[in-house]
């Protein structure tokens, strides 16, 4: 099922599907756990664990071929404000979700800098849209016009600080749980580095040992929780930047567009602090 539903998306989606990018690495995973568990059970020699490790082989090539890159698009289309407006793919738009946790569509600006200086057409249009001044000034700006309105019909003054977090203060939310994820991922480090140190100090120096698949799981676990805590930092760092770039983005524009409307005596009568407030 899940392999037709990656054909059919090929057709309208020019990137891998997330959620099933998911369910392939969700299902690779209790499928390693499940093989592990009939083997040690003594099942590994029954037909029905014979069926499963051919059912692992068709989860992997399901894996292999959801995150196989799309064929390259240049444009898109997309309904902005009514109009179908034709616009140029990014490297961001057409990255997987491996690719954009491990920041792989960047590889190419990387490659291009360390042959030669970056030139500007080497960095253009590799922003996705929601980082564009468009799109952020044009969310705040309206949430602005109607903030002031009821305000002013109460009789109060506007409060751009409240609005600023209505506007981004929901892209917080993800940003907060993946730090989270990180902070527990670095401290299930340090607990696993000292069941690890424990289990050589008996190994080495007692008879009575745990069995060597005890000690690879704790070295495996090891790993897994170090490079997960590694890919966590960097999303929340990125989440954190994308956040901060769209909220300034948007106030800058309403700065602007505020100074584009005031006439010249306004401006004479009034300091750039007093424009900019």
């Amino acid at each position: 099922m899940a392999l037709g539903l990656n054909h059919l998306e090929k057709g309208y989606n020019f990137c891998s599907s997330t959620h099933l990018f998911v369910f392939y690495v969700v299902n690779i995973g209790a499928a390693l756990i499940y093989i592990r568990t009939m083997h040690d059970t003594g099942l590994s020699g029954q037909g029905q664990f014979t069926s499963f490790c051919v059912f692992f082989g068709a989860i992997v090539i399901g894996f292999a071929v959801e995150a196989w890159p799309r064929t390259q698009h240049s444009l898109k289309q997309q309904q902005i404000d009514g109009d179908k407006i034709k616009e140029r793919l990014t490297a961001y738009d057409q990255a997987n979700l491996c690719s954009r946790l491990c920041f792989y569509y960047m590889q190419g600006i990387f490659s291009t800098g360390f042959r030669r200086p970056l030139r500007e057409d080497d960095i253009a249009e590799q922003m996705p849209r929601h980082l564009r001044t468009q799109h952020s000034f044009t969310k705040l700006s309206q949430l602005w016009e109607q903030h002031k309105q009821k305000r002013r019909a109460k009789g109060k003054t506007p409060n751009l600080m409240l609005l600023s977090l209505r506007a981004f203060g929901w892209s917080l939310l993800p940003v907060t749980l993946v730090s989270l994820v990180q902070s527990v991922l670095e401290y299930s480090q340090v607990l696993l580095l000292s069941v690890i140190l424990e289990y050589i100090t008996i190994a080495t120096t007692t008879e009575d040992s745990q069995p060597i698949s005890y000690g690879i799981i704790l070295a495996v676990g090891l790993f897994l929780a170090t490079f997960l805590a590694t890919l966590a930092s960097g999303q929340f760092f990125q989440g954190s930047y994308v956040i901060g770039i769209e909220l300034r983005t948007a106030l800058i524009g309403l700065i602007y567009q505020k100074s584009l409307v005031l006439s010249p005596g306004a401006r004479q009568r009034s300091t750039v602090g007093e424009i900019s407030t």
